[in-house]
């Protein structure tokens, strides 16, 4: 067989691409939960997808629903005001968990918490990368209005130790106290309403934990600007905090905005514009005004996590209120976002983006596909611009041409008195862990190479970031064009869908389809249609090379008529027999499915899947390999391949060669294993000389097994 051609068939079907999900905001698993507004009002989960998915939805109080979020899109999930805790000091049951449905597409989550005029939201972290040590991120509310922190469970026995900034209820400030979750159970702390401030508590646990920091109802910067609104953010673990922050003003606020810097560890040096301006303990915070006319840079000794927030609507009178955003660093942008804002319904915002990106890349930027070109601004002293720009409702992908430049980005947005505001996505790498080198899977969002980058090489085979190596911590591949049918395996280099070719997946290709049923009809890879009763074991369809070998078996079902009760297939230098009462592979009962096999041919090794659905006599079978597909199931086989095999088959299902006269052939009875014409083609000689010529006289892959009838003599009806 022409290896060349093999390789590109091995390619199509049957491979699995192993690649590794980024740590970053899109997952497949997410626990979440809500603490309590200032009064009642609704909680809405915002699902949104690249792909088409299925989420199950599902917790304590909730009953278990499944969503589909279309392609592109954003789904809500609607929860009654049962759903927030605002019972605290005390363990309840009020957890939620979002997951997908047998798939590994991954999503993300925005939770809304909203009452009127008093609203924020949240970007979900999925199970995969919280963790089990986190700085609270919270801020002071007013009158009898409590800051909050609310823990919530991931597996069950999680021991959790709290060590609050401040007296709160059942806590004395600076003491830790260890309390014990399950899974989707909720813990509520809240400090004395109208005094204190749980920022910068700490919180660590013996299993990963979902922790949310903020305020029922907080005035920004504080009591004497209106009005209060609900602030929460979900927080980052410090193992993700970095040194490096940009601070962009949010628009189209005039009278700055309030910025906090929360240290981890003590003696952590903190800079602001390259000014020494505060060195904090752990736990402490650095508080300042960032302006509104400029890009504000943060830099840090140690890692730290900060947070932006906006100020109440007197403080200029712009329509907006009070959020807390948290601000990711330079080291965790990433090159492409997929995010969401809320929907229209019940309030509809008027929402804004913050970028920020090196000024010599600023031109790369495209928003659903459309390049744009904000005002951008410069970062002085830096070598950064930014931007702020309005976008539209509802779910959005932002990128940059080439994946190798990070950008940051930040959603928010304003109604009347009322606000939101998260960072759009981000990375969320164990950047403060100390570095270990790993093995690379394109855009796994880790230091590979512990230089210090993340994700700093195109998988092209060449060192683009001049290092001397090559390949060695690479983003995630893309191709130009989209592979639109297909997946991006090499940057600019497409695997195809089955049905499509062409450099970019555009070419749709020749499917060929045979098929046999009934007692038995059959129709060949021309579409030509003929009835064959013949009884025993027959080579349905063959590959000249020695690829592979479909037979199938019949049986006198009828006094003049046969039907299918068997199919075997040969390859990979293995045998599949299925019927109804046994299904083996080199005469061996396979014990489960699904199954697979590694099979090899030509000196190339590819995947054999055996599948089976159904129950009793509603079974059916499905054997995959390269870009050929196998289905048995009652009295019905069928091969579906593509048309690079055109001219390389023979059996019952004939040659696809793209004509019926010029397909059919016979085994010449001169010279053994040679083809020999079919002459001439008539109905009657494709009936009694076509269909007994391709009889497998030896019983195929049934012969010699205990148990099966062996090939009875051909029989066809008179």
């Amino acid at each position: 067989m022409n290896s060349a051609r093999f390789r590109g068939l091995f390619l199509i079907l049957g491979l699995v691409l192993l690649t590794l999900a980024a740590p970053d905001n899109k997952g497949t698993d997410f626990v979440v939960a809500f603490a309590n507004n200032i009064y009642g009002g609704q909680t809405r989960i915002f699902l949104s997808a690249e792909l088409q998915t299925q989420v199950e939805v599902s917790g304590p109080q909730l009953a278990t629903t499944v969503y589909t979020i279309p392609a592109l899109g954003t789904v809500a999930v609607v929860l009654n005001d049962g759903n927030r805790v605002q019972t605290a000091n005390a363990v309840t049951a009020q957890g939620i968990r979002l997951r997908t449905v047998n798939s590994q597409r991954e999503f993300s989550v925005i939770g809304l918490n909203q009452a009127s005029a008093t609203t924020d939201a949240y970007l979900g972290i999925p199970i995969d990368v919280l963790g089990t040590s986190y700085r609270a991120l919270c801020h002071k509310a007013v009158g009898g209005r409590p800051s909050q922190l609310l823990i919530a469970g991931v597996e069950d026995g999680t021991s959790i130790t709290i060590t609050t900034s401040v007296n709160a209820g059942g806590f004395t400030k600076n003491v830790p106290r260890t309390i014990a979750l399950n899974k989707l159970q909720t813990f509520l702390i809240q400090a004395t309403a109208g005094v204190d401030d749980l920022t910068g508590s700490l919180v660590t646990s013996t299993k990963p934990v979902a922790v949310f920091g903020g305020a029922q109802c907080g005035n920004v910067p504080d009591g004497n600007t209106f009005a209060c609104d609900h602030m929460v953010e979900m927080m980052i673990p410090t193992e993700t905090y970095g040194v490096d922050f940009f601070v962009v003003p949010l628009a189209p606020r005039q009278a700055g905005d309030t910025t906090r810097v929360v240290a981890h560890e003590s003696g952590t040096e903190v800079r602001i514009n390259g000014n020494l301006v505060t060195t904090l303990a752990g736990g402490a915070y650095y508080e300042f005004t960032s302006p509104s006319t400029s890009a504000t840079r943060i830099q840090t000794s140690k890692g730290t996590m900060v947070g932006q927030y906006s100020k109440g609507s007197t403080a200029d009178g712009v329509t907006s209120d009070p959020f807390e955003m948290i601000v990711p660093p330079i080291a965790q942008y990433g090159s492409n976002y997929f995010f969401s804002t809320p929907a229209a319904n019940p309030i509809p915002f008027s929402n804004w983006v913050n970028l920020i990106i090196p000024d010599v890349n600023k031109n790369g930027l495209s928003l659903d596909g459309v390049p744009i070109s904000p005002n951008w601004k410069p970062l002085a002293g830096t070598a950064y611009v930014w931007a702020q720009y309005q976008v539209s409702i509802g779910a959005h992908r932002i990128f940059h041409s080439s994946p190798l430049i990070p950008f940051g980005l930040f959603s928010y947005g304003w109604a009347s008195f009322d606000s939101y505001g998260y960072p759009g996505a981000l990375r969320l790498a164990a950047i403060q862990d100390e570095c270990t080198p790993s093995t690379m899977a394109p855009g796994d969002g880790v230091d590979n190479d512990c230089d210090g980058r993340i994700d700093e090489e195109l998988l092209n085979g060449i060192d683009d970031d001049a290092d001397g190596k090559v390949d060695e911590d690479c983003t995630e591949v893309r191709c130009n064009p989209l592979c639109d049918n297909g997946v991006c395996v090499r940057e600019n280099v497409c695997q195809c869908n089955v049905g499509w070719g062409g450099p970019d997946c555009s070419i749709m290709r020749s499917v060929g389809y045979c098929s046999a049923w009934g007692d038995p009809h059959y129709t060949t890879f021309e579409n030509y249609i003929y009835h064959f009763q013949g009884v025993g074991v027959y080579v349905f369809s063959k590959h000249t090379d020695g690829l592979f070998e479909v037979q199938q078996r019949t049986f006198a079902c009828g006094s003049s008529v046969s039907c299918t009760d068997g199919v075997g297939v040969i390859v990979g230098g293995k045998e599949i027999a299925l019927t109804f009462t046994a299904q083996t592979i080199d005469g061996v009962q396979i014990g489960s499915f699904p199954t697979s096999y590694t099979g090899s041919f030509g000196g190339q090794s590819f995947p054999v899947n055996i599948a089976q659905i159904g129950s009793g006599f509603g079974r059916q079978w499905t054997v995959t390999f390269l870009d050929v597909e196998v289905v048995f199931r009652q009295y019905f086989v069928s091969v579906r391949l593509l048309d690079g095999h055109g001219g390389k088959l023979f059996g019952l299902c004939a040659n696809f060669l793209g004509g019926v006269s010029n397909t059919w052939t016979i085994p010449d009875p001169v010279s053994s294993g040679q083809l020999a014409p079919l002459v001439p083609v008539t109905y009657n000689t494709i009936i009694y000389a076509h269909g007994p010529s391709w009889r497998v006289n030896d019983g195929g892959v049934w012969r010699n097994k205990p148990g099966e009838v062996q090939n009875p003599p051909d029989q066809r009806p008179p």
